[in-house]
């Protein structure tokens, strides 16, 4: 089945304003030219908003619903022009992370009326890609042009960016708890005799614990740090170790370096490494608590971690694989 991002392209784009037939002016006595008034009845939805649910870290807060013949660029004026039979949505957008949102399209929205999908909007009032830094608020506005019949009892809010787990919101019923993030049950703890010269000569690895998110905040080499929504099949697996650096009286005051490049992943047996950037010394006698992130497939059988150099793994440690099964909306973009 094609990606949720491609049935919303199918679909169009933002909705065509229909044209209004102008006003003629007799030949003796003038007229003033106007618009059509708004004559069919708005619905409005007055029970269940606002509600949200969460993208990359964003809140996306649904806070009014309402169905109305209305050209969407008039529907914010206090004179509106009739059009064409239009959802509208006024949203919150909430950054709930301390990055700056730069990796959003400009229009990631889509509407889901049953098992179709109606999109993209027409953008009344915003943008969600302009003004989200840390821990900022902007509101939105958002036209969908529907079928007369359409209610609010089939309608649901998506965002979804091209090959990522969407966001699915309905407007109206239960919201389902989507069990993010997710603990995962590893401990233990070795030595990890290294290879290494100098202060790589004893590190000892504690696994403090794992969890799995379909969300996460990191940086990716060198330095940009942000955050990112998991592929459509993936999940992100976060894991915290705790290096203990004893290597003796040959280290030095900068310690020994620790990071992505001693720490893999086997998924099903082939090593993977981290996606987020971590490097960091370690001084004598000291304890460094780290945490490294890794995307694994749902359908994994066997995951392992493993710390050491390349030419040596010294610590291993299986993971309970955790069953993630697909998610409502993923399921359709598979």
């Amino acid at each position: 089945m094609p990606v949720l991002s491609t049935v919303i392209l199918a679909c169009g784009g933002a909705a065509q304003m229909p044209v209004t037939p102008q006003a003629t002016t007799a030949a003796v006595t003038p007229t003033t030219t106007t618009v059509a008034a708004v004559t069919s009845p708005e619905s409005v939805l007055d029970q269940g908003l606002p509600r949200s649910s969460s993208y990359s870290f964003i809140d996306v807060t649904v806070n009014e619903a309402v169905f109305a013949s209305v050209e969407p660029r008039t529907y914010l004026r206090d004179e509106r022009a009739a059009g064409a039979r239009h959802l509208f949505l006024e949203i919150t957008l909430d950054n709930t992370s301390d990055a700056d949102v730069a990796n959003w399209p400009p229009n990631p929205f889509a509407l889901q009326l049953g098992n179709e999908f109606l999109g993209p909007p027409e953008i009344v009032e915003g943008r969600p890609n302009i003004g989200l830094t840390q821990l900022a608020t902007t509101e939105m506005v958002l036209a969908f042009a529907v079928p007369d019949d359409a209610g609010f009892e089939d309608a649901s809010l998506v965002v979804a960016q091209p090959d990522r787990v969407p966001m699915i919101l309905p407007l109206t019923g239960e919201i389902a708890e989507l069990g993010y993030p997710m603990t995962v049950p590893i401990s233990g703890e070795g030595p990890a005799q290294s290879v290494g010269v100098g202060c790589r000569q004893s590190l000892e690895v504690e696994v403090l614990g794992g969890n799995v998110a379909i969300d996460l905040l990191g940086t990716d080499y060198p330095t940009t740090y942000g955050a990112r929504r998991a592929k459509v099949g993936e999940r992100f697996l976060s894991l915290g170790l705790r290096v203990l650096n004893n290597g003796g009286s040959r280290c030095g005051a900068g310690g020994t370096n620790f990071g992505n490049h001693d720490v893999r992943l086997h998924i099903d047996e082939v090593p993977r490494e981290p996606i987020t950037w971590v490097n960091t010394a370690i001084g004598l006698d000291v304890a460094e608590d780290l945490s490294f992130d890794f995307a694994y497939p749902i359908d994994a059988t066997a995951l392992t971690l493993t710390v050491g150099s390349e030419e040596a793994t010294l610590f291993t440690i299986p993971v309970p694989v955790p069953r993630t099964p697909p998610l409502p909306g993923e399921i359709l973009q598979q």
